[in-house]
Parts: C-alpha cells; structure tokens; sequence
C-alpha cells in the first residue's frame, strides 16, 4: 500500500503542476474531519473508497489524478453538505457538474 500511495501523490504532484490547480487534499481533510464528527459510517466509508478505489486509481497510468481527486471530493461532498456539485466555464455560468 505504501508503495501504491507513493506513486499516487507523485502523480498527483505531476498532474496539479501540469494543470495549474492547487492541491485538494487539504479541503478533503476538514471535510474528512466534518464527516468523521457528523457520520462515522460514512467516515468509514470514506477510508475504504480511498484505500480500496482511490489509491490505486492514482497510481494507475491510465487514470487522470485530477480527475480522481476530484470524484473522491464530489463523492464527500455529498456526504457533508446539502447541494449540488456545478461547474463554472469561462463565463462564469454554472451547470450541473458532468452534463
């Protein structure tokens, strides 16, 4: 697992450089921490999508990590706040995020 976590946050690392994003991890944390006080089934749930389905889609050359970071966190969204995920293009119009 060590191993596998490594080569995520290497990857992880290329990828935001690439695309000029900052870092989500910090974000996912307090809502980690909100969940973990909120829910602890969810919290639980939580760890095993990360040990279980993010690490080694991060580690996976196939699989965008931006992209994965970025399911994991509409993924506790959902859990910890009411709402919907959006996205905003350049105009700064917001849709439903993936239509």
């Amino acid at each position: 697992m060590a191993d596998l976590v490594a080569r995520g946050n290497q990857r992880t690392a290329e990828a935001l450089e690439r695309a000029g994003l900052d870092d989500p991890r910090p974000a996912l944390r307090n809502l980690l921490r909100d969940l973990k006080a909120a829910d602890p089934e969810a919290f639980a749930e939580a760890t095993r999508r990360y040990q279980d389905a993010l690490v080694p889609s991060l580690a996976d050359d196939t699989e965008d990590p931006a992209a994965a970071w970025l399911e994991y966190g509409f993924w506790l969204a959902q859990r910890t706040s009411p709402g919907e995920a959006v996205e905003i293009d350049s105009t700064g119009r917001a849709r439903p995020a993936g239509k």
